[in-house]
C-alpha cells in the first residue's frame, strides 16, 4: 500500500509535466501575457516541472543515500512599464511542491516571492528590492550529517544613483539580508549592507570608481562571532578590445570580531568576458572575501575562481559549461575546505512561452576535517513556462 502510494506522489508531478508540455508548445504568433490590465501592466502565469537524481543527498562522506526529486511549481508574474517608460516595477510570486521518490518525510511545499521597482529621472533613479527564497539543500557549509538542511533568505535594499556632472555619478544604497534555518544546529544570520561608491567616466568605454563599504554580521546565539567590515576599494569596467570587456574590483577589507579579534585581507570581485564569436562566450571570475559559516557563524575566508562558457550551436539551442575552485579556510580552526564544482547544461526553447534543460553538476570537497568530505553528482532535467 505505502508503495503504491510513493508511487502515486511520483506520478502526478510527472504527469503535470506532461500535460503543461503539451499545452505551452503549441506554437502561437506571438508573445502575448495572459493578461493586461491596462497599457503598462501585464500578468504572466507561471509553470515549471524539475526531476533529478542525486547521488548523494546529504553530502555525506559515509552512508551516501540517493533519490529522485520532483519539483512541480506554479507561480504568477506582475509587471509594470514599458520600454518607452522610465519607471518599471515586477512581482513574482511562486509556489514550489517538492516530492521525495524514496524519501517522502522530506516532501514539502514552500512559497517564493521577489519584486523591485525602479523610479528614475533625469538625473537620478532609485531601486528597491525584497525576496523571499526557500532553500531545501545541503551546501559545503551544511552538509546535514544525514538530514536537508532548511532555511529562508529575506533581502530587502534600495539603491540610487546620482549624476553629479555629465561624466561623475554617485551611487549609494542599503541591503538587508537574513537567513533563518529551520533545521536545528543552524544559526540564524542577519547582515547589514551600506555600499557608496563615486563613478567617473573615463572614456564612454572606460569608467573607475572608488568607494567604501560598511558590512554588519549578527548571528543569532553566538553573539562573539558579531563581525563589522570595513572596505575601502578602487575598480574600473572597460572595454579591453571590441570582443573582451573586464570589471574587476579591489581593495583593503578589515572584519572586527565582537570577541576582540580582528584581520585584514585584500578582497577582489572581478569578472572578464570574452565573446570568441556572435554564438561563443567565455567568462573568468574571480572573488575573495569574509563568509560566515551556518554552524555557529564561524568567519573563513572565501577564495574563488571559475571559468564558464556559453554557445548556442543552433536556433533556440544553447550549451553551457563551468568549472570552479573554492578555497575556504576557516578563523581560529585548523578546517580548510578546498571545493570543486562542475556542470554541463543544454537547454532549448520551442517557442517564447517554453524552455527546456537537461543537466549534470559534480561537486567534490575535500576538507582537513574529515567529516565535512565528500563528492555529489546530480543529473536534472526541467520544463519551464511563461504565458
Amino acid at each position: 500500500m505505502m508503495a503504491r502510494l510513493q508511487n502515486r506522489r511520483f506520478f502526478l508531478p510527472v504527469l503535470a509535466g506532461v500535460v503543461l508540455s503539451a499545452v505551452f508548445s503549441t506554437p502561437r504568433a506571438a508573445a502575448m501575457p495572459f493578461a493586461a490590465v491596462g497599457e503598462n501592466i501585464h500578468v504572466y502565469l507561471l509553470g515549471g516541472l524539475s526531476v533529478r537524481y542525486d547521488d548523494n543527498l546529504y553530502l555525506s562522506r559515509l552512508n551516501t543515500q540517493s533519490d529522485i526529486v520532483t519539483t512541480v511549481t506554479a507561480g504568477v508574474q506582475m509587471e509594470f512599464g514599458s520600454p518607452d517608460t522610465r519607471n518599471s516595477a515586477n512581482v513574482m510570486f511562486r509556489k514550489n511542491y517538492v516530492f521525495y521518490n524514496s524519501r517522502s518525510e522530506n516532501n514539502t511545499d514552500n512559497m517564493a516571492f521577489s519584486g523591485s521597482a525602479t523610479l528614475a529621472g533625469a538625473q537620478s533613479s532609485v531601486t528597491v528590492a525584497a525576496s523571499v527564497t526557500p532553500s531545501e539543500y545541503n551546501s559545503r557549509d551544511a552538509i546535514g550529517l544525514g538530514r536537508l538542511v532548511k532555511s529562508t533568505n529575506y533581502t530587502a535594499s534600495i539603491d540610487g544613483t546620482y549624476a553629479l556632472t555629465g561624466k561623475t555619478r554617485l551611487s549609494g544604497g542599503i541591503t538587508y539580508s537574513t537567513t533563518e534555518y529551520s533545521t536545528d544546529g543552524y544559526s540564524n544570520q542577519s547582515s547589514i549592507t551600506v555600499p557608496v561608491r563615486v563613478m567617473y567616466e573615463v572614456t564612454a568605454k572606460t569608467d573607475v570608481r572608488a568607494g567604501y563599504t560598511y558590512r554588519a554580521t549578527m548571528i543569532s546565539g553566538f553573539e562573539d562571532q558579531d563581525s563589522v567590515d570595513h572596505t575601502v576599494s578602487i575598480g574600473t569596467s572597460r572595454e579591453i578590445t571590441p570582443t573582451l570587456s573586464g570589471d574587476i574590483e579591489v581593495g583593503l577589507t578589515n572584519r572586527q570580531l565582537a570577541n576582540g579579534e580582528s584581520g585584514t585581507i585584500i578582497p577582489v570581485n572581478g569578472v572578464l568576458t570574452w565573446v570568441a564569436t556572435p554564438r561563443m562566450i567565455y567568462s573568468a571570475i574571480a572573488r575573495r572575501d569574509f563568509g560566515n559559516s551556518a554552524i555557529a557563524g564561524t568567519s573563513y575566508l572565501q577564495t574563488l575562481v571559475g571559468l564558464n562558457m556559453s554557445y548556442g550551436f543552433a536556433e533556440r539551442w544553447n550549451a553551457a559549461a563551468g568549472l570552479s575552485y573554492e578555497i575556504a579556510d576557516y578563523v581560529d580552526s585548523a578546517r580548510v575546505d578546498n571545493y570543486w564544482t562542475g556542470n554541463i547544461d543544454v537547454s532549448y526553447s520551442p517557442n517564447q512561452f517554453m524552455s527546456m534543460s537537461a543537466g549534470y553538476i559534480f561537486r567534490m570537497n575535500t576538507s582537513t576535517l574529515q567529516l565535512a568530505e565528500f563528492d555529489s553528482n546530480v543529473v536534472s532535467f526541467s520544463v519551464n513556462a511563461r504565458y
